[in-house]
């Protein structure tokens, strides 16, 4: 076997009421919630290219790391698939 077995017996589970999280309904951001705005050279602002979807193949993909679930964007990507300009997340 090229990787030691997992050692289960020294997880420490705790019921999820004792656990302590950082994100919570406080941070959470809705469309009409106020934002300020924000640029940066590696982030430029795109265009939504809708020729894929006007033919019924192709999707809208969206591609980010947990941060931005952690900075409480949920409720915005809920609102872009609700709206069907975003078909899937990664």
């Amino acid at each position: 076997m090229a990787f030691a077995q997992f050692d289960r017996s020294r997880l420490r589970l705790q019921p999820l009421a004792e656990r302590t999280h950082d994100v919570d309904r406080s941070v959470m951001m809705y469309p009409d919630s106020p934002r300020e705005p924000f640029e940066h050279p590696a982030c430029p602002v795109g265009r939504a290219d809708r020729r894929g979807r006007a033919g019924g193949k192709h999707g809208d993909v969206l591609l980010r790391g947990a941060h931005v679930l952690r900075k409480g964007n949920g409720p915005l990507l809920i609102d872009l698939m609700e709206r069907r300009l975003l078909t899937h997340v990664a």
